[in-house]
Protein backbone atom coordinates (compact mmCIF):
# COMPACT_ATOMS: atom_id res chain seq x y z
CA UNK A 1 0.00 0.00 0.00
CA UNK A 2 2.75 2.36 0.64
CA UNK A 3 4.32 2.06 -2.95
CA UNK A 4 0.62 2.69 -4.21
CA UNK A 5 0.85 6.26 -2.42
CA UNK A 6 4.42 7.49 -3.32
CA UNK A 7 3.30 7.31 -7.20
CA UNK A 8 1.15 9.78 -7.48
CA UNK A 9 3.32 12.63 -5.97
CA UNK A 10 6.03 11.40 -7.84
CA UNK A 11 3.80 11.22 -10.71
CA UNK A 12 2.56 14.79 -10.26
CA UNK A 13 6.38 15.81 -9.99
CA UNK A 14 7.10 14.57 -13.00
CA UNK A 15 3.71 16.27 -14.41
CA UNK A 16 4.82 19.40 -13.21
CA UNK A 17 8.33 19.60 -14.72
CA UNK A 18 7.35 18.27 -17.79
CA UNK A 19 4.54 21.16 -18.21
CA UNK A 20 7.89 23.83 -17.36
CA UNK A 21 9.85 21.75 -19.99
CA UNK A 22 6.69 22.06 -22.51
CA UNK A 23 5.99 26.08 -21.51
CA UNK A 24 9.59 26.79 -21.50
CA UNK A 25 10.26 25.23 -25.24
CA UNK A 26 6.87 27.24 -26.36
CA UNK A 27 8.13 30.50 -24.92
CA UNK A 28 11.40 29.94 -26.80
CA UNK A 29 9.74 29.42 -29.85
CA UNK A 30 7.32 32.24 -29.47
CA UNK A 31 10.68 34.39 -28.81
CA UNK A 32 13.07 32.90 -31.94
CA UNK A 33 9.13 33.21 -34.10
CA UNK A 34 9.10 37.30 -33.37
CA UNK A 35 12.69 38.20 -33.52
CA UNK A 36 14.88 39.52 -35.91
CA UNK A 37 14.78 38.01 -39.55
CA UNK A 38 18.69 38.13 -40.06
CA UNK A 39 21.49 40.45 -38.45
CA UNK A 40 21.99 41.91 -41.57
CA UNK A 41 20.78 45.60 -41.59
CA UNK A 42 19.09 45.42 -45.10
CA UNK A 43 16.59 48.14 -45.37
CA UNK A 44 13.30 47.31 -46.56
CA UNK A 45 10.65 49.43 -47.85
CA UNK A 46 7.14 48.33 -46.38
CA UNK A 47 3.62 49.90 -47.37
CA UNK A 48 1.05 50.12 -45.07
CA UNK A 49 -2.30 50.90 -46.49
CA UNK A 50 -5.10 53.03 -44.72
CA UNK A 51 -7.52 50.88 -43.06
CA UNK A 52 -5.01 47.98 -42.40
CA UNK A 53 -5.82 45.86 -39.75
CA UNK A 54 -2.87 43.92 -37.49
CA UNK A 55 -3.36 40.43 -39.67
CA UNK A 56 -2.73 42.53 -42.64
CA UNK A 57 0.25 44.25 -41.32
CA UNK A 58 1.61 40.61 -40.47
CA UNK A 59 0.92 39.56 -43.81
CA UNK A 60 2.70 42.70 -45.85
CA UNK A 61 5.40 42.33 -43.00
CA UNK A 62 5.78 38.84 -44.28
CA UNK A 63 5.65 39.21 -47.83
CA UNK A 64 8.76 41.97 -47.37
CA UNK A 65 10.46 39.08 -45.68
CA UNK A 66 10.74 40.65 -42.26
CA UNK A 67 8.15 37.95 -40.35
CA UNK A 68 10.49 34.90 -39.27
CA UNK A 69 6.86 32.60 -37.98
CA UNK A 70 3.85 34.17 -39.06
CA UNK A 71 2.21 32.28 -36.64
CA UNK A 72 4.26 33.57 -33.45
CA UNK A 73 3.64 37.03 -35.53
CA UNK A 74 0.21 36.57 -35.33
CA UNK A 75 0.09 35.39 -31.49
CA UNK A 76 2.11 38.27 -30.79
CA UNK A 77 -0.44 40.63 -32.03
CA UNK A 78 -3.15 38.95 -30.26
CA UNK A 79 -1.63 39.18 -26.94
CA UNK A 80 0.22 42.59 -27.26
CA UNK A 81 -1.91 44.39 -29.76
CA UNK A 82 -0.33 47.64 -30.38
CA UNK A 83 -2.40 50.97 -30.53
CA UNK A 84 -2.70 53.32 -32.88
CA UNK A 85 -1.17 51.76 -36.45
CA UNK A 86 -0.38 54.34 -38.78
CA UNK A 87 -0.38 53.61 -42.35
CA UNK A 88 2.60 55.00 -44.06
CA UNK A 89 5.63 54.44 -46.06
CA UNK A 90 8.34 52.83 -43.63
CA UNK A 91 12.11 52.03 -44.26
CA UNK A 92 12.41 49.13 -41.94
CA UNK A 93 15.46 46.61 -41.51
CA UNK A 94 15.48 43.03 -41.25
CA UNK A 95 17.90 42.99 -38.06
CA UNK A 96 14.75 44.68 -36.32
CA UNK A 97 11.92 42.18 -34.19
CA UNK A 98 8.71 42.06 -34.19
CA UNK A 99 8.37 44.17 -31.46
CA UNK A 100 10.39 46.84 -32.97
CA UNK A 101 8.75 46.93 -36.27
CA UNK A 102 4.87 47.36 -34.80
CA UNK A 103 6.14 50.19 -32.04
CA UNK A 104 7.58 52.26 -35.67
CA UNK A 105 4.41 51.62 -37.30
CA UNK A 106 2.16 52.74 -34.27
CA UNK A 107 3.80 56.10 -33.19
CA UNK A 108 4.55 56.77 -37.26
CA UNK A 109 8.16 57.30 -35.96
CA UNK A 110 9.61 60.10 -38.72
CA UNK A 111 12.82 58.25 -38.52
CA UNK A 112 11.67 55.53 -40.59
CA UNK A 113 9.15 57.23 -42.56
CA UNK A 114 10.60 57.24 -46.44
CA UNK A 115 10.99 60.97 -47.40
CA UNK A 116 11.46 61.48 -51.02
CA UNK A 117 12.57 64.75 -52.64
CA UNK A 118 11.77 65.50 -56.19
CA UNK A 119 11.39 68.71 -58.22
CA UNK A 120 8.71 69.18 -60.48
CA UNK A 121 9.48 71.67 -63.48
CA UNK A 122 6.71 74.46 -63.76
CA UNK A 123 4.68 74.14 -67.17
CA UNK A 124 4.56 69.86 -66.39
CA UNK A 125 1.50 67.99 -67.26
CA UNK A 126 -0.13 66.16 -64.84
CA UNK A 127 1.67 63.01 -66.62
CA UNK A 128 4.47 64.19 -66.43
CA UNK A 129 4.15 65.14 -62.63
CA UNK A 130 3.29 61.67 -62.24
CA UNK A 131 6.35 60.30 -63.87
CA UNK A 132 8.75 62.45 -61.88
CA UNK A 133 6.99 61.26 -58.68
CA UNK A 134 6.92 57.56 -59.99
CA UNK A 135 10.74 57.32 -60.41
CA UNK A 136 11.57 59.18 -57.34
CA UNK A 137 8.92 56.92 -55.18
CA UNK A 138 10.15 53.56 -57.49
CA UNK A 139 6.70 53.19 -58.63
CA UNK A 140 4.60 53.15 -61.91
CA UNK A 141 3.36 55.98 -63.43
CA UNK A 142 -0.19 54.60 -63.15
CA UNK A 143 0.07 53.65 -59.73
CA UNK A 144 1.00 57.42 -59.23
CA UNK A 145 -1.87 58.61 -61.03
CA UNK A 146 -4.79 56.47 -59.05
CA UNK A 147 -3.59 58.36 -56.15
Amino acid sequence: MKKHGRRLPVFLLALLVFVIAAAGIAYGIFQAGTGAVSEDSSEIIVSIENGSGYYQIIDTLDEAGLIRNKTAAKLYVKLFAPDNLQANTYILNQNMDLKTMLDIISTGNFQYLLKTKFTIVEGSTIPDAAAHVADALGMKQNQVLKV
